[in-house]
């Protein structure tokens, strides 16, 4: 059992789901038997089955990408930071708090 599910993956199974199903719906035993085949969790394709039919709509075509990827602390351009660092005088680099408010960045970054 996979802890996260990957874009591809989840596109596959989004497919498999279409594939199963009539009239947007799914029959017994359908999720499980497909959560087997792919080696997830029955939580996790009901999650993927839903995503897809909430965004899906009227259009043929849905998104079901995962969100783990755009979670977490966002990239930060070091040489940016960099240069913020350097224009701070010597004087106010002596702690790392007055750094930060220098910079206006903050402590993770320091």
């Amino acid at each position: 059992m996979t802890k996260q599910i990957t874009d591809d993956l989840a596109q596959a199974l989004w497919e498999t789901l279409l594939l199963h199903s009539t009239k947007g719906r799914l029959r017994y035993g359908d999720i499980t038997a497909i959560a087997c085949e792919f080696g997830l969790t029955t939580k996790a394709v009901t999650r993927v089955w839903k995503k897809g039919i909430r965004s899906m709509g009227g259009r043929v075509a849905a998104v079901v990408k995962a969100g783990w990827s755009r979670r977490g602390r966002k990239k930060v351009d070091r040489a940016e930071l960099c240069k913020r660092v350097a224009q701070v005088p010597v004087a106010d680099r002596e702690n790392q708090r007055r750094l930060q408010y220098a910079t206006n960045t903050s402590a993770y970054l320091i």
